[in-house]
């Protein structure tokens, strides 16, 4: 239901990006709105579904139809022109074919067919993409490492913050959501996107954020549950059904997408984000609920 929605929206987003001037890198934040507050979130929710997407097309029938829609997911993916996007994307894909490797060896066909697949998206997408736009996305990918980027610079300051924050109240911290009110008086190297007024803040980090605000309990609970995921993952994915298996595998790196996406940004906050997560959580949780369930009765 959730990719069903995201489809008209995705069109809605490129469509209004095009026609504010074209798809630019420069105009990428707002075509989202108001489905998605910017374009970061709108692209972290993207990176999460394709995994779960590139499951359904190995493990599923229609697959031209899945297909299809895995390729527009990469377009939007692409023109929403997100750093952490495309990292929380780029990551949990290899760790997919390594764990689809690792369980069906003999399905190293699909798994080629995949690899293919998603190549020649990334290249007709490249292909469809006009000389500016290219020019864009190469300054686009040049910014991660550019330390006069404003962005880069800022999440800096934003850590930084975070972490003073923590070294003062490292057992209990300031308090769940207090961190836009705190931060300011602790910015060290302001930028010119700084803000002091309360109206916009956040630590830009899933870790740094809960140490600042819950302290040290903060961190380990949220670490603590990425262990639980993973150990729940581990023993769920010695079922003999196939296509189960592979359904976990993409929900499983879609969780990963979102702790790889965390460490740029703090989205689990916001309901679009959040749905995702939990519900990703949620569906392993009861996987494992019923093949528990199963096995005793067996």
């Amino acid at each position: 239901f959730y990719v069903a929605g995201f489809i008209p929206v995705i069109i809605y987003t490129i469509t209004v990006h095009y026609l504010q001037g074209g798809l630019k890198f420069e105009t990428a934040n707002s075509p989202c709105y108001p489905f998605y507050n910017d374009h970061t979130i709108y692209a972290s929710c993207i990176a999460m579904i394709i995994p779960l997407l590139l499951a359904i097309c190995i493990s599923y029938k229609r697959k031209l139809l899945y297909i299809l829609v895995t390729f527009i997911f990469i377009l939007a993916l692409y023109y929403a022109f997100s750093r952490a996007g495309m990292l929380s994307f780029a990551l949990p894909i290899p760790l997919f074919l390594i764990i689809f490797l690792s369980i069906r060896f003999k399905k190293i066909t699909l798994t080629i067919i995949s690899v293919t697949f998603l190549t020649s998206a990334f290249l007709a997408v490249y292909k469809l993409s006009n000389n500016q736009s290219s020019s864009n996305f190469t300054q686009f990918i040049k910014s991660f490492t550019d330390s006069k980027n404003n962005s880069n610079n800022e999440r800096l300051n934003r850590w930084s913050s975070a972490w003073e924050m923590f070294e003062e109240k490292p057992l209990v911290g300031f308090g769940p959501g207090t961190y836009q009110f705190s931060y300011s008086r602790y910015q060290n190297q302001t930028t010119e996107v700084s803000v002091f007024d309360s109206s916009m803040g956040g630590a830009h980090s899933e870790y740094l954020k809960p140490l600042s605000e819950q302290g040290i309990l903060g961190l380990f609970f949220e670490i603590a549950l990425l262990i639980i995921i993973v150990d729940t993952f581990l023993k769920n994915i010695k079922s003999k059904n196939y296509p189960l298996q592979i359904l976990l595998i993409g929900i499983f790196c879609g969780i990963c997408s979102s702790y790889i996406h965390g460490v740029f940004n703090y989205f689990l906050d916001t309901d679009k984000a959040a749905c995702l997560f939990w519900g990703f959580v949620s569906i392993i949780a009861n996987m494992n609920n019923s093949l528990s369930n199963t096995q005793s009765s067996l």
